[in-house]
């Protein structure tokens, strides 16, 4: 086995000869991962909250008959 991968790296052009002590490297993967899925799109989902305060706008338009478009009888 280790032979193959030495042939196949050396076709692929992964493999030299170190500088430094003259031995052949190859260069091979030794970790991979795949994972396959069918979806083919994605959901989002967000949520939140905001606070706020206006007086004038809480006593001119959500009291009765104080708001400045309400008719005054």
């Amino acid at each position: 086995m280790v032979n193959a991968a030495v042939d196949w790296a050396k076709s692929k052009n992964l493999w030299r000869v170190n500088p430094i002590h003259k031995e052949e490297e190859i260069k091979v993967v030794v970790d991979d991962f795949f994972r396959f899925s069918e979806q083919e799109g994605f959901d989002t989902t967000q949520r939140g909250t905001m606070e706020m305060e206006d007086p004038s706008l809480f006593q001119s338009c959500f009291l009765p008959h104080t708001c400045p478009s309400d008719p005054i009888f």
